[in-house]
């Protein structure tokens, strides 16, 4: 079974959820391409190949070898090197015959230059063969992008092509013992040379893939300003020279993802070299991790599939009370229900991937270029605005959702989830790790709930429209026009609600401080409001999937029924969570 050809929702969403009419433009605006190819079509043609390819690849050969990785690991650490395994050295031959780590990497680097929507899907498809697989490659085309869009040209040349041949990959080393998601209270420092490089000094702890060869180090220049303001952004080379520059000093012993190397780093005056100007490290450090968090995102959505599919299979085969599990009511009840939010994910993450391609593309040619036309400049604008709020969602909502339906898995299997037997408990365990890295799930709904602040107090009007009265009632109203109706009488339901939570919380006492936004900011007021951040979080991805939905609902009566049954899941949630709003 192919994961992308077989499954009739990867089909519909590939050919009509994305946006192919916005998206190849600015990856080829003219025919033939440099490539060769004379038409869109061809181009699709051909993603599809490459999509078919890494799935079969995942089926055939990873899934395969995912439960012998996780039970011997990726391999040791020794002499402050980290020498993966053969199973791991299997893997990375493999990707690079596939030629997967040049998949969105610049032609001039020798990579094929595809849009970014195509690697995310591929790691969709990684990610549910073996989580911990996932993340091993993703060192490899994330550090080409990293140093395509913020290092040198000189480095680019040397470093690139090491990637796309499989002789190097790279890390992010942020977290260290006493900073983890306040990263302000970082402890590492880099001093100043007289050549104008760097020696950081410090050790970073929790970093995946730390001895891939390189790493993207965020530490404090020596008299810098303490907090996030004075963090800058250091390329370091695991080797200078020949000699080591860095070492790995251990290997963490996880209770998931065991296939994965997650290590500390020890940086002893490492020669490192800054990446673009002092103390704007946080913002280009950023741009990996909310790359990432689109990814962990993918990883939820592959586990989600990983564990349905296994499930099905199982319920088909296993019979109790002379019928077989699948059949039995309150199972199946429960099954199509975990079905459908995976569909509904799985459709909200494709769709996000439109504006991510395209602020991906775009910011790419505005760092090299400088400069981007004035249509260009308008898409972009829009495409950052939609990439920065769907990120945390898609991060939230797909981490948590597989880490529930694993656990269900598990209990749908009864005596036997429990079992080693079966692939289902080790997909619960290492469904922990996506809600862990990348910011924390309450990390992500506290950036939900910081821009819907900003937002409030940005344009305060439309905060206020929201306290009026939604739509009316639809009246003769049917199909996809009925469906969009519904979708904007809850989006407004939901929205007075919130309006009035933080109306509620923030608004001062005295009637003179309410035209004076300082006094809308008090401390102990956001703090109270910080209380609800979760459960925002959830409504606002309940609420931009089902509009994803109503989308295609309008494109295809097909998705109708998509439509319907997540309207009918998410509906009692939502008015549980308006509830607490008014009890808090």
């Amino acid at each position: 079974m192919s994961y992308f050809r077989d499954s009739s929702e990867w089909q519909w969403l590939f050919t009509h959820a994305l946006d192919w009419e916005a998206l190849l433009p600015v990856f080829y605006p003219a025919y033939p391409t440099p490539e060769g190819w004379q038409n869109p079509d061809e181009i699709r043609s051909f993603a599809a190949e490459i999509l078919e390819q890494v799935s079969l690849w995942c089926e055939k050969k990873i899934a395969p070898r995912a439960p012998l990785l996780d039970k011997e690991g990726p391999g040791k650490i020794e002499n402050g090197l980290m020498l993966p395994n053969e199973l791991l050295l299997s893997l990375y031959r493999e990707a690079r015959e596939l030629e997967l780590f040049g998949m969105t990497t610049a032609r001039q680097h020798g990579g094929m230059e595809l849009p970014a929507a195509m690697g995310m899907m591929s790691f969709a498809f990684i990610g549910r063969a073996c989580l911990a697989s996932s993340s091993q490659l993703s060192f490899y085309t994330s550090m080409a992008d990293m140093l395509e869009r913020f290092c040198t040209k000189e480095d680019c040349q040397r470093l690139i092509p090491k990637i796309l041949n499989g002789e190097l990959s790279g890390s992010m080393a942020l977290t260290e013992a006493d900073s983890g998601s306040d990263i302000g209270s970082l402890q590492t420092t880099a001093v100043l040379q007289p050549d104008g490089t760097y020696h950081v000094r410090g050790s970073k702890m929790f970093i995946t893939n730390a001895g891939g060869g390189l790493s993207f180090v965020l530490a404090r220049i020596q008299g810098e300003p303490e907090g996030l303001s004075g963090i800058s952004l250091f390329l370091v080379e695991q080797f200078i020279e020949g000699r080591q520059n860095y070492l790995v000093t251990k290997h963490e012993h996880k209770m998931g993802m065991r296939g994965s190397f997650t290590c500390e780093i020890l940086f002893e005056n490492s020669l490192a070299k800054l990446v673009g100007e002092k103390n704007q490290g946080l913002s280009m450090m950023f741009h990996l991790m909310n790359q990432s968090r689109v990814g962990v995102g993918a990883q939820g959505l592959g586990l989600m599939e990983a564990c349905l599919d296994y499930v099905q299979k199982y319920a088909h085969e296993r019979k109790q009370f002379g019928r077989q599990l699948i059949d039995l009511p309150l199972f199946k009840r429960n099954y199509d229900q975990w079905q459908v939010e995976c569909d509904a994910f799985r459709a909200l993450f494709i769709d996000s991937l439109n504006s991510f391609t395209l602020y991906h593309r775009l910011d790419l040619k505005k760092r090299n270029t400088g400069e981007l036309t004035e249509s260009e400049q308008k898409i972009f604008e829009e495409a950052t605005q939609s990439t920065r709020q769907l990120t945390p969602l898609l991060k939230y909502y797909g981490a948590e959702t597989a880490l529930e339906i694993s656990k269900k898995s598990i209990q749908a299997l009864g005596g036997h989830g429990y079992m080693l037997d079966h692939s289902v408990e080790r997909w619960h365990r290492d469904s922990f790790g996506p809600v862990v890295y990348e910011g924390t799930s309450q990390i992500q709904a506290l950036m939900v709930l910081k821009d819907l602040v900003k937002d409030v107090f940005k344009r305060p009007a439309d905060f206020l429209s929201f306290l009026l009265p939604g739509p009316l009632p639809a009246l003769n109203k049917t199909g996809a026009e009925h469906g969009q109706h519904e979708f904007l009488k809850l989006d407004a339901q939901v929205k007075k609600g919130l309006s009035t939570l933080v109306l509620k919380t923030l608004r001062p006492e005295e009637f003179f401080k309410l035209f004076d936004s300082k006094n809308w900011m008090q401390k102990e007021k956001l703090e109270k409001l910080m209380m609800h951040s979760e459960s925002i979080c959830q409504a606002m991805a309940y609420l931009a999937t089902m509009k994803v939905l109503a989308k295609h609902y309008e494109k295809d009566d097909s998705r109708g029924k998509l439509f319907w049954d997540y309207h009918r899941l998410i509906h009692p949630r939502l008015m549980g969570i308006l509830d607490d709003w008014k009890i808090w």
